[in-house]
């Protein structure tokens, strides 16, 4: 270690942080706002606060851990844990109380009514967001939240016009606890994947800080300040409660948690999680790189358009400034059409069963495909994962996989075509196959001199979906002397392999056949047919009127081959 510096565990710097805060906060409310309230509601909001700190304090010595089941239910940036619970409890609480003071203040004016009917349906859905994760789901809430920070505003000033002087204070309250949770859940989510690392000012930290902890922690303690706030106006109007009331209050936060509980038991049971995990992780892999990093499955919606990849990650990764690309690669060419770079970050789903517990950090990746990008051929989706250092970014090796690879780097998660909308079938096909191909029409010359390319245009059409390889020959058979030119390949060429091909596919291909410079000249039979790759057996084909081909050969007429 360097002379002078001081070295401090960063479980110490969060604990000081987390003093700090909350020590500011508690005694400007212990001063100014909890004098206010009466004995049982001051209580009552005491509790809640020791009850907050207390755990995060406890959670702050888990930091250090495994991705285990313990690391997940004391961790402040997971969900379905038991800061989920109490963030949800505390929304709630302020809702149920904010309500409780609308329907007690039936006599008071309507702005302030309505303020207080406004701010406990606003907690109410925060509370059931905060739980249920509805801005995953519906991600445009996210610019909701702050049009409704502005009409909360509004509307605390103008029901602060019409309320006494004592009640500005539990306006302001409100407005500064709102203000703290929302910079924390909207301007401090903007740099969540930033981390403190090595040295703030002279401290030398032991491991790197992220700023989820100042996140969650200005979150909570600003919903706190906003429980004040309600609670005081709520003492002010019914300054001795019926017995019911208190009861109501009290009960409020185990009550919705028991709710919470119930409700997520049933949708969230582990049958269901296991079932969700399994829809997510539809294409299980298992890829491991180095420096101890694994990817344990993808997923891949609407093909290349919306690409969801799974990590499991260890912790260190993301103090490690890692991130991973896609990219859509022609396979002909090795262009890549569309590629998206982006860093990791914790977007997790958990599957809360202790004695088989994951943790999978998800990865949503959506890839926009140029509108000139070619349709009917075929893409390579390639992964890789990387590390920034020092402005390089160093590709991690993989050092195994259960996944085809392009090389030491990159990953073949799938490949794809992009379909194109076909015109209607013929309506008698020159040749339909068993395996769902049919051969429209064939367009070719009726003579050619040999050392010249025979060119001859292939209109193909799926009516089903492709699953193997196949090739498609080409014959032509000299009546007289009986020699035999063979020529194969891909119906459609390269660019789009049979186990590619999609129903609905209609699409054409002029082959370019080089013959040779000393092939006999005169009358040759053509053919052409289907065989499988794999084990070379011809597909089985019938004519126009369902009547079988001899030999599975399709006859294409005659073509006479000249002398030069």
């Amino acid at each position: 270690m360097v002379y002078g510096d001081i070295f401090v565990p960063s479980e110490t710097v969060l604990r000081i942080y987390l003093l700090f805060l909350y020590a500011t906060i508690g005694a400007l409310a212990y001063r100014w706002l909890l004098p206010n309230l009466s004995l049982a509601l001051k209580w009552y909001a005491a509790a809640f606060f020791v009850v907050q700190l207390s755990l995060i304090f406890y959670a702050l010595g888990t930091i250090q851990s495994e991705l285990t089941y313990e690391y997940w239910f004391w961790s402040l940036n997971r969900e379905w844990n038991i800061f989920a619970y109490l963030a949800s409890a505390q929304l709630a609480t302020v809702a149920g109380v904010a309500l409780l003071a609308a329907w007690r203040g039936r006599s008071e004016r309507a702005a302030q009514r309505i303020y207080f009917l406004s701010i406990g349906l606003l907690f109410l859905f925060m509370a059931l967001d905060e739980f249920f994760l509805l801005h995953e789901a519906y991600p445009t809430l996210m610019k909701i939240y702050p049009v409704l920070g502005l009409g909360i505003l509004a509307l605390s000033v103008f029901a602060a016009r019409y309320s006494p002087r004592d009640n500005l204070k539990w306006f302001a309250c409100m407005l500064s606890g709102l203000f703290i949770a929302g910079f924390g859940e909207i301007v401090v989510e903007e740099f969540k994947s930033v981390h403190i690392c090595g040295y703030i000012w002279f401290v030398r930290i032991s491991r790197c800080l992220e700023a989820f902890y100042l996140e969650e922690t200005l979150a909570f303690s600003g919903i706190w300040l906003s429980l004040v706030a309600v609670l005081g106006h709520f003492s002010n109007l019914a300054p001795r409660p019926r017995p019911w009331m208190q009861r109501i209050t009290y009960i409020l936060p185990l009550l919705w948690i028991v709710c919470l509980h119930v409700f997520s038991s049933a949708r969230y049971s582990t049958a269901h999680i296991d079932r969700m995990r399994d829809r997510t992780l539809s294409q299980p892999a298992s890829l491991s790189f180095e420096g101890g990093l694994r990817v344990d499955g993808f997923r891949l919606t609407n093909k290349a358009r919306h690409i969801a990849v799974i990590m499991h990650l260890p912790d260190s990764a993301f103090a490690l400034r890692l991130g991973y690309s896609i990219h859509l690669v022609d396979q002909i060419s090795g262009a890549s059409i569309a590629a998206s770079d982006n860093y990791v970050t914790r977007e997790d789903k958990v599957s809360i069963n202790k004695d088989d517990f994951m943790a999978y950090f998800r990865q949503t990746v959506e890839l926009d495909i140029p509108p000139e990008a070619p349709t009917n051929n075929a893409f390579w989706l390639l992964f890789s994962l990387w590390r920034e250092e020092s402005g390089n970014f160093l590709p991690q090796k993989i050092l195994s996989s259960d996944l085809p690879l392009m090389n030491d780097a990159q990953v073949v998660l799938d490949e794809l075509v992009l379909p194109v909308d076909s015109a209607a079938p013929a309506s008698a096909p020159l040749a339909s196959f068993d395996n769902g191909f049919a051969l429209e029409a064939v367009q070719m010359p009726g003579q050619v001199q040999r050392g010249q390319t025979l060119n001859i245009t292939f209109t193909w059409r799926a009516d089903k979906n492709g699953e193997d390889n196949y090739l498609q020959f080409l014959h032509l058979g000299n009546e007289d002397t009986g020699e035999w030119f063979v020529y194969d390949q891909s119906p459609l060429g390269a660019r789009l392999p049979t186990r590619l091909w999609y129903s609905g596919l209609a699409d054409s291909e002029t082959w370019k056949a080089p013959l040779p410079a000393d092939i006999a000249p005169g009358r040759y039979a053509v053919f052409t047919g289907l065989y499988r790759a794999s084990d070379l057996e011809r597909v089985p084909v019938t004519d126009a009127d369902g009547t079988p081909w001899l030999d599975n050969r399709v006859a294409l007429g005659n073509l006479i081959i000249q002398r030069e």
